[in-house]
């Protein structure tokens, strides 16, 4: 009997360690497969992640971008309220449009074009302009002091800015820079208007050696009117 019982108590003991080896067996495979699903996932995860050093994207980028109906489209700019953009672009006016009285020169009454109309349903006002002459080694001659930052339609602008002074910019044997801004006063804007830089009284450029330019940083904001 006690042979027995010891028989017994071995095979029982057998079982046992054979089921708990069984058991771990299963709980290893488990783990490990949770672990490889996890590091697949992963890896494949990473993989979608653009590297630190030289990203490369790919897809569309989205740009913010103002469509209107007329002759310009303005890109970019800070949102200020739904209906009104704010930008700054540079436009440069050579030694011809300095010193010229054709159209889109200082010298006409519609002066050099600094921003384009925006078209109808669109006024464009005039914020600030930092100027900035880029003598060029022989002097302009003439001019005034009415060099002036204008608002309005063609053949009606009106003076946006106080006037510059010859001596301080254009006619200045050295290279110079000038900021304006609005002035405070009451101005009636335009629907569909254009900003200038108008010159009342004309430069000349010395037979053509004087070669210096102006670069106009120019700040403006674009109101939708809705009319």
């Amino acid at each position: 009997m006690k042979k027995l019982f010891i028989l017994i108590a071995i095979m029982a003991s057998s079982v046992m360690v054979y089921s708990q080896t069984t058991i771990d067996r299963a709980m290893s495979v488990w783990a490990r497969n949770i672990i490889n699903t996890n590091f697949t996932t992963s890896y494949a995860n990473i993989a979608l992640r653009a590297p630190i050093a030289s990203p490369t994207f790919t897809g569309t980028l989205e740009t913010d971008v103002l469509t209107v109906t007329g002759a310009a489209s303005f890109a970019g700019g800070i949102s200020l309220t739904a209906t009104v953009r704010e930008y700054t672009t540079i436009v440069t006016i050579d030694s011809t449009k300095i010193a010229g009285s054709a159209s889109g020169e200082l010298g006409h009454a519609d002066g050099a074009v600094l921003v384009a109309t925006a078209g109808a349903g669109y006024a464009l006002e005039f914020v600030s302009a930092f100027l900035v002459y880029d003598y060029g080694a022989v002097d302009f001659a003439g001019g005034g002091n009415d060099l002036v930052i204008q608002v309005g339609v063609n053949g009606a602008q009106v003076a946006m800015s106080s006037a510059i002074t010859a001596a301080t910019l254009l006619t200045a044997s050295a290279d110079a820079m000038i900021r304006v801004g609005a002035i405070a006063t009451e101005t009636v804007y335009a629907d569909a208007g254009i900003i200038s830089l108008y010159a009342g009284t004309a430069y000349t450029n010395n037979a053509g050696t004087a070669k210096g330019a102006l670069r106009v940083h120019i700040t403006y904001r674009v109101h939708t009117t809705g009319l």
